[in-house]
């Protein structure tokens, strides 16, 4: 177990805040803040963000998240919606430089606002896992009903 883990496996409410493009989350508070506005969250939330804001802008499933953010094998994908969600709900108000984002077929990731032409590639980079995901399984198309 590295140094970083403790508790079960998670990694540890770090005694420094987590900072990412002016947003602070502080793990022991459990208050996301920007530009002088904060967010509480709950315990599950403060976790879930502090993954994300750990690994901008990758994308993980729902099983991915529930294991690695939170160490728990129990929560359903549905669950996970729910807290995403919320968290959703409680950001919105504060116009942070980064979007909590849900893609079927990717999963969910921190977006994080990219500056000049990074812009531009950021679809083109999704589609491209689109696909290389669709030809993991088989490149054959979903039949209704089946």
């Amino acid at each position: 177990m590295t140094s970083e883990q403790t508790n079960n496996g998670r990694e540890s409410d770090s005694p420094q805040p987590i900072r990412l493009r002016g947003v602070t989350l502080d793990g022991r508070r459990q208050l996301v803040s920007y530009r002088g506005e904060q967010a509480a969250l709950t315990t599950r939330e403060t976790e879930l963000l502090a993954y994300l804001m750990r690994h901008p802008d990758q994308y993980f499933t729902a099983e991915q998240l529930v294991r690695r953010a939170w160490q728990a094998a129990k929560l359903s994908p549905e669950e996970l919606r729910i807290y995403v969600h919320r968290l959703r709900r409680k950001l919105a108000p504060l116009g942070l430089p980064c979007k909590l984002i849900g893609r079927q077929w990717l999963g969910y990731r921190l977006e994080v606002e990219p500056s000049g032409t990074a812009r531009m590639w950021k679809p083109v980079h999704d589609s491209l896992i689109v696909a290389y995901r669709w030809l993991q399984r088989g490149g054959r198309r979903r039949s209704v009903g089946s």
